[in-house]
């Protein structure tokens, strides 16, 4: 299900399953185009929230399946705000080691990118645990200098 809201948010809701990953990406460039984000900040929230979700349907639950993953996306002055919920178990993102890099590529454990491209890629990073949901809030910001090319 997606929706739009007031002032140009939209929300979508996802499957906790990765089959919802095409859903989640057109979702992502619909608002971005709709909203006129810049290709390269759109790429990267898309490269961002894609790791949140697949985290999320590979981590956050004992069983596959079940559960769901809501996508919150709100444009703002230069910036698009996102919040993604989920019911999984907690796990807050600001709480994980930074990833190694600097082992080779083939010494390197796998995971820790993800939350390593939300820390780098993103701003106002916000995580709570409420109501049994994890709620990470965060924003991608952009100058009108960008915007334009």
């Amino acid at each position: 299900m997606a929706e739009t809201t007031g002032h140009g948010a939209h929300v979508t809701e996802l499957a906790n399953d990765l089959g919802d990953l095409d859903k989640m990406v057109a979702a992502i460039e619909a608002f971005c185009e709709a909203h006129g984000v810049p290709s390269r900040e759109a790429a990267q929230l898309c490269l961002v929230i894609e790791e949140i979700f697949t985290n999320i349907v590979t981590h956050g639950h004992d069983e596959p399946g079940g559960g769901v993953v809501e996508m919150r996306m709100a444009p703002g002055p230069l910036a698009v705000r996102v919040e993604i919920i989920d019911d999984g178990r907690p796990f807050n993102p600001l709480h994980a080691p930074p990833p190694d890099l600097d082992s080779g590529v083939e010494e390197r454990p796998i995971g820790g990118l993800g939350v390593h491209f939300l820390r780098t890629m993103m701003s106002d990073i916000v995580y709570e645990r409420s109501q049994g949901r994890n709620h990470l809030r965060f924003q991608k910001t952009y100058t009108a200098r960008s915007k334009g090319a």
